[in-house]
């Protein structure tokens, strides 16, 4: 579930660890058993759980993956680390721990999913000295480590590696995107993508409507069409 660990999801639909532990193990005691059945009640609570990192409650862990991809998309537009860390309640350590661990709290997660979603699209301030060497060195670690701008993910929780844009035709298959502004689910490369985000509005597809036949998150075809509004 979305990097939940088992605690969390358990925490989340309200039953005991031991519990969904028998369920996802076939363990009982010291003995290996395949389970007949799960209580009604039970399967309806683990599935009533959204697959959402920010229902997972806090003092637990999740994966770090999305967390560290936002903060290094960030920094990518200048953002420092610490200068994040001073928007927040946290202190720079604990946002310096994320970049290098493979699990983060679940309130630290969301402290930086709403840094990410306030800021993704804007440039870090460069107006006195400090702020100009805050800017500069955060966009040379960003560049000298690789780490990748907002729009590089499709879904930034989840992806195993960012879109791979070179790899993919700049042709554009017309019928593809027509078949998709109609509600078929077809195979769309990015171009062909931003065509359908585009031209959604005239066939009175919203952002999340059109989620299921580009094959991202709502949250990044507003990201795409803020940034194409930004270059237009």
């Amino acid at each position: 579930m979305v990097g939940m660990r088992p605690a969390a999801i358990a925490a989340a639909a309200g039953i005991d660890k031991a519990t969904l532990a028998r369920i996802m193990r076939g363990r009982y005691g010291t003995k290996r058993f395949r389970a007949p059945m799960v209580y009604a009640a039970t399967a309806e609570k683990i599935l009533a759980v959204t697959p959402d990192l920010s229902t997972v409650p806090d003092g637990h862990w999740v994966d770090s993956r999305g967390a560290r991809r936002r903060l290094q998309a960030l920094g990518t537009r200048g953002w420092a680390i610490s200068v994040l860390a001073r928007r927040t309640s946290f202190d720079r350590k604990r946002f310096d721990f994320v970049l290098i661990s493979g699990r983060v709290s679940a309130e630290t997660h969301r402290a930086i999913a709403d840094l990410f979603e306030e800021l993704w699209d804007k440039d870090a301030p460069a107006t006195t000295f400090g702020e100009r060497v805050a800017r500069t060195y955060a966009l040379q670690r960003a560049e000298a480590e690789g780490w990748l701008p907002a729009l590089a993910w499709d879904d930034i929780d989840l992806d195993d590696g960012p879109s791979d844009t070179d790899a993919e035709p700049d042709l554009v298959d017309e019928i593809a995107v027509e078949l998709a502004l109609r509600g078929e689910r077809v195979h769309l490369s990015d171009a062909e993508r931003a065509i359908v985000i585009d031209r959604a509005p005239e066939f009175g597809w919203s952002n999340s409507e059109i989620v299921p036949f580009v094959g991202i998150t709502a949250r990044h075809v507003t990201r795409l069409r803020s940034a194409a509004k930004a270059a237009a």
